[in-house]
């Protein structure tokens, strides 16, 4: 593995393993078994995997087992061919709430942090509002508060409610977003 080699050499007290495509996708207990050899062989501290829907229960599995997660949204590489390829996500008001459900239900699945790509600066300052988890953001705006390709904010306010949908159009971070147009 080459997490062990980074293992090896590193000099920081935190590392997050990136779980491979085809590790976690199948099963609670495949993601879980698969954390665990990670955290076991490679020495990692934390594992980290992408998008929201069934990988919110694989992240609340693997946390329930005692290994930290961090979330993925947005664009996330590993399936970027699925996404239309590395391009922005979330630039429509649908879209842009997925992704700001997918961040929610990784925060509340337990994840310790949440990486948010690619995404428009009102939909990731608004996701920074709405979890507890601290954001790292990349291409992703402030994301919050500080600026650069890599910038990490704080939420504080978690909450059920995403944005307002109305007629095809969403609320996010005091822009309206309509469906047929980019955030």
């Amino acid at each position: 593995m080459l997490a062990a080699a980074v293992r090896r050499g590193l000099r920081t007290p935190l590392m997050v393993g990136d779980m491979p495509f085809g590790s976690y996708e199948a099963s609670n207990e495949l993601a879980v078994a698969n954390a665990q050899r990670l955290v076991k062989e490679a020495g990692c501290d934390a594992v980290k995997l992408e998008g929201g829907g069934t990988s919110v229960d694989r992240a609340k599995a693997i946390v329930d087992a005692g290994i930290p997660v961090m979330g993925h949204v947005g664009l996330t590489p590993q399936t970027a061919t699925a996404l239309g390829g590395l391009k922005a996500q979330g630039r429509t008001a649908d879209k842009a709430i997925k992704v700001a459900e997918d961040a929610i239900g990784l925060d509340q699945a337990g994840c310790f942090a949440i990486v948010i790509e690619a995404v428009p600066e009102a939909v990731s300052e608004m996701i920074v509002r709405k979890v507890e988890a601290p954001t790292i953001g990349i291409g992703a705006g402030t994301c919050g508060e500080q600026r650069g390709q890599f910038s990490f904010g704080v939420g504080r306010e978690v909450v059920s409610v995403v944005g307002e949908r109305d007629e095809g159009a969403a609320q996010i971070g005091g822009v309206t977003v309509a469906s047929d147009q980019p955030a």
